[in-house]
Formats: structure tokens, sequence, C-alpha cells
């Protein structure tokens, strides 16, 4: 097409309310124009029409799909395209070029849902780059643009189950433009979970790190976990059983939002100790801890276990854990007499038992003799809860006597040490007291030309302060009556707030009877008073 302008200088930016005239070949062979007068939407139909219907015939998608993404104000006749397109549907069925264009139409049209059935179509062709087109495109709409949930509830599960990795980007990528909640969301990732089973994890994981820890979508996530590990047991798939279980212990280690209770109904009776006992103690719940890795249910009972977790979380769970063994000796003890009081109990059996109750007898001598200087351990207690039947000097390595000499030995060394420390305090507290005392009956020679060590100044004031160290100021010099104004230390302070200076009037201060030295004004006051 060739356009000659005639109306003197037309500008499609400034004058595009003006009607333009020009001439266009109505025959391209014969070269005969004809001229004819139009605005510019008209203009602008004429050549936005003609070049998708050029891009469609040469079966130019990227050009085409460039073009109808990035133009914001496309001017065509919908209709005559639509018409001219569905009869190049069938011309067209590896690149698809015309129903590519006719999607697009839809839905710069706003019909969500012709355009939604095309891309459906599309995507279900053999061409890959079609398909990429057409899922992205159907993604976009989806997160965008629909807004009736029947209508996206549709379109997303045959867009999951086609294409999983677009239709989780419609929940990914713009969580906050899709019509569904997250719960909404979950629900309905579930029903789809059959036929594909990552994508609910895939977006449980998703909100869990995004939401930075919220008890929902953790404890959801932990149950899937949970389920997972469940049913590969179920299944008896060993590796699958060992990745699943990986994966559990990963998340309980590694966030902590979860409902901590229901996690641990979800793996009742499943046989998931660590997990239980991970669980347990985030809860603080020692007590139920220590009663899993002791059961006597099971074959095998790993004390060292029990003995590792009680040092992890306190030296004090020592106590309770040997408290529990002890009971389990006791309950096996009672089940051992009747069985011999039975007469249909089997010989095996009752000797598999002794065997039992000798192992936990040797176990519970060993821990008095592992532990036997530990704080936490109160000898006193744990022999009032020895069974009387226990020999205090049986031969063995880890007797009960063993147990009592190291317990004893170390309290005895604990009070010998208390009572050395309490000593030398109370030897620094009576040295204090002395130099208090010392102090305080100290005297200071003042004569007549005595001044004062603050102010260099002659002491010819009835009242003044003397320190312990034998210095002697005014009281108007010194800060108060304990820090001493020239050597600034503070005598109450160094003898633990004990009285070490008071100030004493020239009255009272205690002088030497010499022939240059004051007499005590003291004495001479008390004479004169009786006189009187």
């Amino acid at each position: 097409m060739c356009i000659r302008d005639r109306s003197g200088g037309y500008s499609f930016a400034v004058d595009r309310t003006k009607p333009l005239n020009f001439v266009w070949p109505s025959t391209p062979l014969n070269g005969m124009f004809k001229e004819t007068t139009c605005e510019y939407k008209e203009i602008m139909k004429i050549i936005d029409s003609s070049l998708l219907k050029l891009y469609v015939r040469n079966k130019q998608i990227k050009r085409l799909r460039n073009f109808l993404e990035t133009a914001k104000d496309l001017q065509c006749n919908y209709k005559e395209m639509e018409a001219y397109l569905r009869d190049h549907f069938k011309d067209d069925l590896v690149t698809c070029s015309a129903e590519i264009c006719q999607a697009f139409l839809y839905e710069k049209g706003g019909d969500y849902v012709a355009a939604l059935s095309i891309w459906k179509e599309l995507i279900e062709k053999e061409n890959k780059e079609v398909r990429n087109i057409a899922s992205k495109r159907m993604t976009d709409l989806l997160a965008t643009k629909v807004r009736d949930k029947s209508i996206f509830k549709k379109y997303v599960a045959f867009l999951l189950i086609s294409s999983p990795t677009e239709g989780l980007r419609i929940f990914t990528n713009n969580d906050k433009l899709h019509i569904l909640s997250e719960e909404e969301t979950c629900d309905f990732l579930e029903k789809i979970e059959p036929i594909q089973p990552t994508l609910k994890v895939q977006y449980l994981e998703y909100l869990v790190k995004k939401a930075g820890g919220e008890e929902r979508f953790e404890t959801r996530l932990g149950l899937h976990y949970a389920g997972k590990v469940k049913e590969a047991l179920t299944n008896d798939a060993g590796r699958e059983y060992e990745q699943s279980r990986r994966r559990f212990k990963e998340f309980l280690t590694l966030y902590r939002a979860y409902h901590t209770q229901v996690m641990l109904g979800a793996i009742k009776g499943m046989g998931l100790l660590e997990e239980e006992i991970l669980l347990y103690s985030m809860q603080k719940m020692h007590n139920e801890a220590l009663a899993s890795l002791i059961d006597l249910g099971k074959r095998y009972i790993d004390f060292e276990a029990a003995e590792k977790y009680c040092l992890e979380q306190s030296e004090a769970l020592l106590a309770l854990l040997f408290e529990k063994v002890l009971a389990l000796y006791t309950e096996l003890k009672v089940k051992h007499e009747e069985m011999i009081i039975k007469s249909t109990i089997k010989e095996s059996e009752i000797t598999n038992s002794e065997k039992t109750i000798n192992a936990y007898e040797e176990y519970c001598k060993s821990f008095l003799r592992k532990y036997a200087t530990n704080e936490k351990m109160d000898a006193e207690a744990v022999i009032r809860a020895l069974p009387d039947e226990w020999l205090l000097n049986g031969g063995e390595e880890s007797s009960v006597l063993d147990y009592l000499v190291l317990a004893l030995k170390d309290r005895l060394g604990k009070e010998e040490r208390y009572k050395i420390a309490r000593n030398a305090a109370e030897l620094q507290r009576t040295n204090l007291e002395y130099d208090n005392s010392r102090m305080q009956r100290a005297y200071v020679a003042v004569k007549s030309h005595n001044k004062c060590k603050a102010c260099d100044k002659t002491l010819d004031t009835r009242h003044f302060y003397v320190f312990p160290n034998g210095v002697v100021t005014h009281t108007h010099c010194a800060k108060d009556v304990n820090t001493c104004p020239v050597t600034n230390v503070n005598f109450a302070k160094r003898l633990y707030d004990c009285s070490v200076s008071t100030p004493v009037s020239y009255t009272h201060l205690r002088a030497h009877e010499t022939g240059r030295n004051l007499v005590c004004r003291l004495l001479l006051e008390k004479k004169k008073k009786k006189k009187k």
C-alpha cells in the first residue's frame, strides 16, 4: 500500500483529529491510484490490519507476537479480522499463526474466555514453540485478568496438568493478583495432587519461605512430609522412605513455627524416634522424651542416647533418667516373679527375663559409678531409691559400694573446700576489723604550728578532720568524712563499709602531753567544769 500525503504536511503525532487526503492503489498491477479522504483511526485500522494479515500469511510467529504484545492501542476491525483468520486456521496447522493472532485479538478486545479456549487448543499442539507461547499467555491471563473462580479453576487445572511449571507460576510469581486465597490454593492443589504430586509441596515451600514463620503453612508442610514418610513406610519402599524421612528431619530442624503437638500426633506409631525426641525437646517435654527413649516395648533400648539427651538438655535430667530406669527394673522384677509363679511359662522365657533384669541392674550400677561426682545427682536420694536386694559389695567393678565411695569422697572434698573458703573469708573479715579498730585507736600529735594538708594553712579553728592515714585537714577542705582530700582514698569503701574515719573536733583530739605539744583539751575542759 502506498500512501501519498496531499494535505500539506500532516503530523500523526499532532494532527490525529484532522482528516488526511491520500491516494492508494486500488489494483497494484495497473498502477492506477484512487484518491480518498479519511481520519487517523481509519488509517491505523488499515495499517494494523494489513500488518496482521501480512504476518499471518507469511507465518512469522515471532514478529506477530512482538507486534501484538507491544501494541498499546491496536486499531483494527475485529469482526473482519476474525472472519479472515478463521479462513486461514486450516492453512497453517504447524505454526498456527492465525490462531495465535485470533487469541491475542480476543485478549485485546476483553473476551478472555474465548482467548483461553484458543490457548488451550494451542497447548495441545505438537509444535513446542506454539505450546510455550500458549502456556505463558494463559498463565498471564489467569493471573491478572480472570476474576470468575469457576473459569479460573477450570483452566488452571488444565494448565497445571499440561504445563506444571507455568501453572505454578500463577501462584508463586503473581500471588497477590490471582483470585484464590492461600488456603484455597492449597486445597485446590491438593485435589490435583494425585496427577501432579509435587505441586502442593512446591507451593507450601514457597509460602513458608515467603511468610517467614507462619504456623499454619509450616504445620501444613510438615504434615505433608510426615504423610510422605508414612506412605513410603506402608509401601515398604526403602529408598523412598529414607529420602522422605531425611526431608522431614531437615524440615523439623530448619523451621520452628509449626504446631509441635500436631506434628507429634502425625508421627505417632511410625517409629520415628529421633523426630519424636526433637519435637519433645522443643517443647521442654523431657519426661515424655526419656519415656520414649527407654520404652520397654522396643527391642533395643539405647541408654547412651538417653544419657546424651540429658547432657545436651540439662544435667539435672540425669536424676530423672536414673529414676525411670530404676522404675523399669522394678517393673521387670515384678513380672519375672509372676512368671516364676505361673507353671505354664517356658524355662527359656524365664531365662531371658533374668538376663534382661541383670542387664538393667548392671546398667544402673555403671550409671551410678559414671555420674557419682555429678552435682545434680543427690547421693542421699539415690541411696533411698536403691532396691534392698542389691549387695553393697558384690566384687564387681561397678558395684553400689564404688558409687558410695566416690560420692562420699566428692562430697567430703566439697565440704572441705567449703570450710577452707569459709575460714579464709572469716580470717579476711577479722583482719579488716582489726585494721579498722587500730585506725580508730590511733592518735595524731598536733603542734601549735600544724597546717592543713589540703590548703597548707594553719589549723586555727577548733574543728578539723583526722583521717586514718594521718592526714589532718579543715572540715571545709574535705569532700566528706570518709575520703581523704590529699590521696582521694575512700576508707569506708576500702574497709567494706566499716566506719574508718570519724570527724573529730579539736577538743576531742587526743594528743601527747609534751612540752611543745598541746595537751588534751578534752581533759582540761572537764577539769575546768569540775572546778566551776
